[in-house]
Formats: structure tokens, C-alpha cells, sequence
């Protein structure tokens, strides 16, 4: 019998799921503390299997000795502020950059001995999945795939359809992007990447869909941490995000459409549609 550390929670997420908000909301509850992208850049992410817990765990247990002895953790996240990973603005590419880096920040809020540490990553996390849950309690982001699509599609990181990190994190699937035609066939295939890893947590129902944490105005999460339930904020559907152009989200709903991908054992082609459909109820609101 596998025995699960319960004071550390991981997540693990598709791109542009929603996962920020998630840290941003979990971090409001006391005796939490919040880890975003801790392992970006470290070389433990080119570990896989029981080689990649063995060093994490001991990652962990420095990353604890951190927060108890200096206070401080490693994070993306600027002080206690989980701020937005791209620009609003769009360059002369209609791109939008990059605009967080992983670094060493206080903590600000009071912890107990018990606190709870939870840690998100995508890929890292994604690819050794099965290793930790052998250990961890994990939970998968998902959101509609064309709403992932339309915002990776803005993202200079991806600007050729695969991120220059994943030189490092999936060399096995860097030479079928590369030998893929067009930027928006090798987001696909990077996305359905991430929802096909993510199958063992469909399966044991650790799945949080981006659009029932709306719906629930995140008390959703209440299955990731009991004190969710008091979470307060008011919070909007960004599927629809006029940063994405609804008349370029439409031709990319249609490329998605004519798609195979782990994305639709998650959603169906009909979720799809409806966001599709909503594009064109937004611009006669406008």
C-alpha cells in the first residue's frame, strides 16, 4: 500500500489551464504556502521515473528547511503576488512575452509546524507523473482546448509552436514538433501531450476543470485543500479573452476541430462548438 504524504499537494497543469489563479487562490488560505515552478531552469527536470523522486524528494526536503530556517522560497511569484506569466501587451508579432523568472522571495504569512507546501509544475511534473503519486497527492488543470490553443497561440515562447525549453524537458517529442507542418499542428500536439499525461488523474477523479473552478468561484479546489470552501473571490471566464482575436480563435477552433488528441477524452467536440459559438454572442454584445 502506497503511503501519500499529506502536507505536500502537487499540481500539474496543461499550459494556460488557469493554474496561476489556482496558486493564487490556494495561497490565500492560512498555514499554506504556494510554489510556482519551482524547478524551471534546475537540472532535475531532465530526471525521469524513480530517478526524478529520488531527487525531488530531496529538493523538498531543502525547500522546507528554506521556508522554516529563512523564510524565503523558490517561486516564480513576486513576494506574496501571483501575478500573470505573459504581457497583456503584444508585440509587433502580436506576440506577448514572457514576463515572470523563477527567483527567491520572503514569505510574508504566518506558518505552523504543519504547514501545507504546494507545488506546481507542468512538465516536470506531468511526465513523472506515475513516480509521484506513488508518494504525492496530485491534481491535473485542464480548460477547453481551444481556449488553450488561442492563448498559446499569442505566446512568444511559442512562436515556432513548441517552447525552446522543451529542448530539455521532452527531447522525445522535440523532433516529431519539429517535423510537424505549421505552428498551430505542433501546439496541438504539445497540448494533447499534456492532457495524455495526465490520464491516471482522470482516472482516480483528480482532474480540476478550468471552467468548474469558475462556476464554483473556486471553491472547487475544496477538494485539493478542505479550506477552499472559505475561499471568496470573484472570478471570470477568460475562455473568451479578447487577447486571443475571436476571428483567429474561430480558424483555430476549426483546425482543432479536424484534430486527434487526448484533449477530447477530457472535453468533447461539442464544448468546443459552444465556445466557438460563443465568440460571435460576444462581438454583437460589443
Amino acid at each position: 500500500m502506497k503511503m501519500i504524504e499529506t502536507h505536500t499537494i502537487l499540481l500539474t497543469a496543461a499550459p494556460r489551464s488557469g493554474s496561476t489563479l489556482i496558486c493564487k487562490l490556494l495561497n490565500q488560505l492560512p498555514n499554506v504556502v504556494i510554489l510556482d515552478q519551482p524547478l524551471s531552469g534546475d537540472k532535475i527536470v531532465r530526471l525521469r521515473g524513480d530517478d526524478f523522486l529520488y531527487a525531488f524528494n530531496h529538493k523538498l526536503a531543502d525547500f522546507r528547511t528554506m521556508i522554516h530556517t529563512e523564510k524565503k522560497i523558490v517561486s516564480v511569484q513576486t513576494g506574496n503576488q501571483f501575478l500573470q506569466h505573459y504581457a497583456n501587451e503584444k508585440d509587433e508579432k502580436g506576440l506577448r512575452k514572457r514576463v515572470v523568472k523563477r527567483g527567491i522571495t520572503k514569505i510574508d504569512k504566518y506558518l505552523a509546524d504543519d504547514f501545507v507546501m504546494i507545488l506546481k509544475s507542468h512538465f516536470p511534473f506531468a511526465l513523472n507523473l506515475k513516480s509521484l503519486m506513488t508518494q504525492y497527492s496530485m491534481y491535473g488543470i485542464v480548460r477547453n482546448p481551444l481556449a488553450i490553443l488561442a492563448s498559446m497561440n499569442t505566446m512568444a515562447t511559442y512562436e515556432k509552436g513548441y517552447s525552446p525549453y522543451h529542448n530539455t524537458l521532452i527531447p522525445e517529442l522535440l523532433e516529431e514538433l519539429q517535423n510537424t507542418e505549421g505552428k498551430v499542428a505542433r501546439i496541438i500536439k504539445v497540448i494533447s501531450t499534456f492532457f495524455e499525461k495526465m490520464y491516471p488523474l482522470l482516472e482516480d477523479g483528480h482532474v480540476i476543470y478550468y471552467e468548474d473552478l469558475i462556476a464554483t468561484q473556486g471553491q472547487i479546489l475544496e477538494m485539493v485543500i478542505p479550506q477552499a470552501k472559505n475561499i471568496t473571490e470573484i472570478l471570470t471566464n477568460q475562455n473568451s479573452n479578447p487577447l486571443y482575436d475571436h476571428a483567429i480563435m474561430k480558424l483555430l477552433g476549426q483546425q482543432l476541430l479536424n484534430s486527434e488528441g487526448a484533449f477530447w477524452d477530457f472535453y468533447s467536440k461539442e464544448h468546443v462548438e459552444a465556445l466557438i459559438e460563443s465568440l460571435d454572442i460576444c462581438e454583437h454584445k460589443i
